[in-house]
């Protein structure tokens, strides 16, 4: 509750000696009924409106005393509260206890990072303005501007894409010294983007056009025995997979996978050609890979 000023608890008491009741007296004042009563007790007891005086120790530092402490505490940290409490006796002639320099200096630095909280949670956000337009530039379409910001010096310009910029004003009257108009310079934006497809678009072309000649001229090259190659031996049937059952290709034909001598290179061929080419290749191949079982009556005799 706000405290009451000495003019006001005089014209309480003023209207009681004037015989209104309490609740009058409430009303003409605007204090609570309560407070006018306890007001009135007071000046009965004792002839007086003022407040009594308060029990308690006053104050022994003043809040220049309390900034000298922390001073000195920051000066040097390793200080102890007993150094500290002589020496503000020695410069100020005040005798104050070390238990009262602890806190002291301990209301100061909760002061202080309530401070440095209240600094972090409100970051500085720089804000960056054109001061003025240098120069103009298109890379791969895109129109560029060479900018010199306020506040900041010549080694801090930079280029900057026209999307980004919000400087209508400073990018016409650079345009003007140019002698060119905004509408032509869009116009022409607009070609040097279309121009430039156009490029990458006759590059993809163009290299496209060696692989598609590459695959053609590897599709006109000879395979299997026509390639003029000597057969070295058979790796394996169609697939590189060896087993017992019949690999065959979509007609259904038996193939071999053929390796030729003095190449890397291995193909596909029909077992049909390579029994006519090379039937002794074909032969050493069944042969190593056919198991020989002797017979029961065999093994007897």
């Amino acid at each position: 509750m706000a405290r009451l000023s000495t003019a006001t608890r005089h014209k309480v008491v003023i209207l009681r000696q004037q015989g209104l009741s309490q609740a009058e007296i409430s009303r003409q004042t605007g204090v609570s009924r309560c407070a006018v009563q306890a007001l009135l007790k007071k000046h009965k007891e004792t002839a007086n409106v003022e407040d009594r005086r308060r029990s308690g120790r006053p104050r022994k530092l003043t809040a220049a005393d309390e900034r000298h402490i922390m001073l000195t505490s920051l000066r040097n940290r390793k200080m102890s509260s007993s150094a500290i409490s002589s020496e503000f006796a020695e410069n100020s002639g005040t005798l104050v206890h070390p238990s009262t320099v602890r806190r002291s200096l301990s209301k100061m630095r909760k002061k202080q990072n309530v401070r440095n909280r209240k600094s972090e949670e409100t970051p500085v956000v720089q804000e960056f303005v054109v001061e003025k337009i240098i120069e103009r530039r298109v890379v791969e379409g895109k129109v560029e501007f060479y900018l010199k910001w306020k506040g900041f010096t010549d080694a801090d310009n930079t280029w900057e894409p026209e999307e980004n910029l919000d400087c209508s004003d400073l990018m016409e009257e650079f345009l003007n010294t140019l002698n060119i108009s905004p509408e032509i310079d869009k116009t022409s934006n607009q070609q040097l983007v279309e121009e430039n497809k156009v490029e990458e678009s006759s590059k993809e072309c163009q290299a496209d056009e060696p692989q598609e000649a590459n695959e053609s001229e590897e599709a006109d090259q000879p395979t299997g025995f026509a390639s003029g190659f000597e057969p070295e031996l058979i790796i394996g049937l169609s697939q590189v997979t060896l087993n017992y059952e019949r690999s065959t290709d979509s007609r259904g034909e038996l193939m071999f996978l053929m390796k030729w001598k003095d190449s890397e290179e291995v193909e596909i061929v029909p077992a049909r050609e390579a029994s006519v080419k090379c039937p002794q290749v074909v032969i050493a191949f069944y042969e190593d890979k056919l198991t020989w079982h002797s017979c029961p009556e065999d093994e007897q005799q």
